[in-house]
């Protein structure tokens, strides 16, 4: 059977509710719509006036694609952003415009995964820290500073895993060892007179 009609209203200020076989589908209330039941798009779902911010399923190239878009012109500024929790601009957590995607919260990889990238820059004239279970190891400093600094024991290995070069620290002072075949050490020591550089061969003494 089928109900042809052009409006339907409600008798008073009451819900407006489409059922099937009994169950809830969709319930018109006062200040919304709720929809009961599981929304299966077939096309794209448009929530602005404009035709410019749709939600699309869609099929490329053998992959099936949910698009979230907004498609209004690049000089408008278009955004799409994610908010977690109740409250006002402090709970947004995801940021993407036409130029980047801006994060506002920590970025966790699973283990299995990996992060991969060509460039990794700082946001700003500020220190890029290269972190290992939140102890810093690698620290670029801004252009105050202009340097890079290795805040732990630094190592350089062949493919084997042997070591080539290494920089320690000793209670003599800073020293550095390299390993090519045989074993040149340097290390820094001061005295009454200044620092001096020390260079051992193959433990045979002072070279200078």
């Amino acid at each position: 059977n089928t109900l042809q009609v052009n409006t339907i209203n409600t008798n008073g200020d009451n819900n407006l509710v489409f059922q099937r076989n009994g169950s809830p589908y969709m319930t018109f209330q006062s200040n919304r719509i709720d929809i009961d039941q599981p929304l299966h798009l077939a096309n794209s779902l448009t929530i602005d006036t404009a035709d410019k911010l749709t939600l699309r399923p869609s099929l490329e190239g053998g992959v099936n694609i949910f698009d979230i878009r907004n498609l209004h012109p690049i000089v408008d500024n278009p955004m799409i952003r994610f908010r977690v929790g109740d409250g006002g601009g402090e709970t947004i957590v995801c940021e993407m415009t036409n130029d980047a995607v801006a994060f506002q919260r920590n970025v966790v990889v699973g283990t299995a995964y990996e992060l991969r990238s060509n460039t990794i820059d700082s946001n700003g004239d500020a220190t890029l820290s290269i972190n290992q279970n939140n102890n810093t190891f690698i620290s670029l400093q801004g252009s105050t500073l202009n340097r890079v600094q290795i805040n732990g024991f630094l190592r350089v290995v062949d493919g084997g895993g042997s070591t080539q070069a290494q920089f320690v620290e000793s209670t003599t002072g800073n020293a550095m060892e390299f390993r090519l075949g045989n074993q040149i050490n340097s290390y820094l020591q001061g005295g009454g007179g200044g620092v001096a550089l020390y260079l051992n061969y193959n433990s045979h003494g002072n070279i200078f």
